[in-house]
């Protein structure tokens, strides 16, 4: 049920005039947080990689909301205590969790760069696993996405606290959920240089982007089974969150927006919807693949835009070796 209710979340929609344009600064108090209270970082495991000479720690830090946030920072295994590195946060999609990008991150590691893979909420072990979507308690939805933000935001002060990132070179990586999502973070936290965003939603609330098989499937089921007040509630409480109102509001981050031409989830029109709300500077670019991001050229070209945009090395030599 926990994975049906996050797909519908994340990938449906119904007609609304969205309130979040109202204000756009009394928004941003949604994601205020203690700045001050200890992260109280815990590294549970650590694992090295001989192949690409990086080590990925298993940790867990303070969640201002609740709990704690889980992830694996995989970084060189040797440090340089002299060099600044790059930054990096990803978050997964709503099938995934914290190991789907942990490849990407390791040969990103490999490439001069600090990553931190985190899991949503929902996905954390027990006894920090955090509730999902409820669309009889719209309230706990709003509080789940609020809770994700912030989370991510003190995924970024854990990078900085390392001491070996650079905060002028920090990049963030969402994949679907972490895509939707990555919107209201770029009109959030303005201490992340560029935001790339894979298979993404502008809203989650607007009926007007239909056209994907899997999602117009879906789409019907909603509306066929969830009574019309109980979706109403919903949309009340997380229309605050839509991030086509934020992703304006990216600047001067940049914005890179990967789609795929076989997207069964994410429809043309939703695509152009989002890449139109985001603020310059930014680039849009289609892909022979499906949901799952499979083409190889997606992982090249985010990888050449990190290294214009944060500095990291390239990756084509060591893909090398693979291909």
């Amino acid at each position: 049920m926990k994975y049906i209710s996050v797909l519908l979340a994340v990938l449906f929609a119904v007609s609304f005039n969205c309130r979040a344009q109202d204000n756009y600064q009394d928004l941003l108090k949604l994601f205020y947080y203690d700045k001050t209270q200890a992260l109280d970082v815990q590294v549970t495991q650590t694992d090295i990689n001989t192949e690409l000479n990086v080590q990925i720690k298993d940790v867990n830090y303070v969640s201002p909301i609740e709990g704690r946030v889980t992830g694996l920072l995989v970084e060189p295994v040797k440090l340089d205590p002299n060099k600044k590195y790059a930054g990096i946060v990803f978050l997964h999609w709503g099938q995934g969790d914290r190991s789907e990008f942990v490849w990407e991150a390791a040969i990103y590691a490999n490439a001069g760069a600090i990553c931190i893979t985190l899991d949503a909420p929902w996905n954390r072990p027990a006894p920090w696993t955090g509730p999902g979507e409820d669309f009889s308690n719209p309230e706990q939805s709003k509080r789940m996405y609020i809770q994700n933000i912030i989370d991510l935001r003190r995924a970024v002060d854990l990078l900085i606290e390392t001491g070996n990132v650079d905060p002028r070179c920090i990049a963030y990586v969402g994949h679907s959920f972490g895509a939707t999502q990555g919107g209201v973070f770029a009109g959030v936290e303005k201490r992340i240089k560029t935001f790339v965003l894979m298979g993404g939603l502008p809203s989650l609330i607007d009926k007007s982007l239909r056209g994907a098989r899997k999602y117009d499937n879906l789409q019907n089921l909603l509306e066929k089974y969830v009574p019309q007040e109980k979706w109403q509630a919903y949309v009340e409480a997380v229309a605050p969150l839509t991030p086509s109102n934020y992703v304006g509001h990216a600047a001067p981050s940049s914005v890179f927006m990967q789609f795929g031409k076989y997207d069964s989830w994410i429809s043309e029109t939703a695509a152009e919807k989002y890449f139109k709300a985001a603020s310059e500077p930014k680039m849009e670019k289609w892909y022979l693949t499906s949901h799952e991001f499979t083409d190889l050229s997606a992982l090249v070209d985010r990888a050449e835009w990190l290294k214009k945009e944060i500095g990291i090395d390239s990756i084509k030599p060591l893909l090398e070796k693979y291909l």
